[in-house]
Order: C-alpha cells, then sequence, then structure tokens
C-alpha cells in the first residue's frame, strides 16, 4: 500500500505535468462550466470499471468525456491520479 506522502506527490507530479503540457491556470479559467470536475469524475468513474471489470462503466465513462478524444491509461492507479490533479486544477481555477 502506497503511503499517503507518495499518493500526494503522485498528484502533485500530474498536476506539474499538465501545467507543463500548457494546462495552467490561464488555458483552465476558460473551462466555466464544470469541465474539469467532470474529467475528473470521468477518469475516477473510468478506474472504477477498471477495478471491478464493469463494461458498462467503463462505456458510460468513454461517452461522458468532456474534451476531444478519450485516452485513458491502462492502469486504473494512474487514472485515479490524472483524476485528482484534475480536481487540484479545478480547485486552482475556482480559488483565482
Amino acid at each position: 500500500m502506497k503511503e499517503l506522502e507518495e499518493i500526494i506527490e503522485s498528484i502533485k507530479a500530474e498536476r506539474q505535468k499538465q501545467i507543463d503540457k500548457g494546462y495552467n491556470a490561464e488555458h483552465d479559467s476558460k473551462y466555466q462550466n464544470g469541465e474539469l470536475s467532470l474529467a475528473a469524475l470521468v477518469l475516477a468513474g473510468y478506474a472504477n470499471g477498471q477495478n471491478t471489470k464493469k463494461e458498462e462503466t467503463l462505456k458510460v465513462a468513454k461517452e461522458m468525456w468532456p474534451f476531444g478524444e478519450f485516452v485513458p491509461d491502462d492502469s486504473d492507479i494512474t487514472n485515479i491520479i490524472k483524476a485528482c490533479s484534475l480536481m487540484v486544477a479545478e480547485i486552482q481555477r475556482i480559488s483565482k
């Protein structure tokens, strides 16, 4: 089991990757309708489908993705980390 500090560091590292790719505060400010939260929800839901092997959950998650092509990771843990980093982005956007 991962320790809390390691999990938080993973989320911070993923958020930094997003920022380095240009998904920074300025970019994220254009999402005013909950898209970042929805993307986090979708990734977390997809990870749940991966973990439980529920095909319907995987299908619904793909249909709900608020951006372009949905390309989740093969790892449920990685998708959860990405979901958490998207929630961090949403918190940063709202608290700006």
